[in-house]
């Protein structure tokens, strides 16, 4: 069995690489003018902790609208069922989350309403953080982390690593 199982495809709709990869003097990505309101994402990865649980989800972003450099992501998420100190059913989860990007790293804060409490977190709500870097323009990795923030136990939280892909 393979410890982490990496697919993943990003699709982001009418923003060209050269949009994500320009950015200004502080670090902070340009906005074409012309550009989308919101970008779709499709994403794929693996939970870790977890033999072979699969991640996936799908976000819309939208385009940077406080300085430059702070956006909205609205997602759903998906983790396929675990035996991590007894059984875990399937896992379905909707997200919100501020993103604040410089230069190559954007970072999410946020909060994410899961389907049913587990193992790993025993409510139902809890803060969802995550790193994206960009690799290339293209290109990019994100980290993310649910926690229900130590309000009740078990607070073990869930780590997922993605890859991503924008056209």
């Amino acid at each position: 069995m393979v410890r982490i199982a990496w697919v993943a495809v990003v699709v982001s709709m009418g923003m060209s690489g050269a949009d994500t990869a320009a950015a200004d003097a502080s670090g902070a990505p340009s906005v074409a003018p012309g550009s989308p309101a919101a970008v779709l994402e499709l994403l794929a990865g693996s939970a870790l902790r977890e033999e072979d649980a699969v991640a996936t989800g799908v976000d819309v972003e939208t385009r940077p609208f406080i300085s430059h450099f702070v956006s909205l992501r609205i997602g759903a998420s998906y983790v396929s069922p675990t035996r991590f100190r007894g059984q875990n059913p399937t896992q379905l989860g909707a997200r919100v989350q501020v993103a604040a990007g410089w230069s190559r790293f954007e970072l999410g804060i946020g909060l994410i309403a899961l389907q049913h409490a587990d193992s790993y977190n025993s409510g139902r709500m809890n803060a969802d953080l995550s790193l994206d870097i960009a690799l290339t323009s293209h290109w990019r990795v994100r980290a993310e982390h649910w926690s229900n923030s130590d309000s009740s136990i078990p607070n073990i939280g869930r780590d997922i690593a993605l890859i991503c892909y924008r056209f």
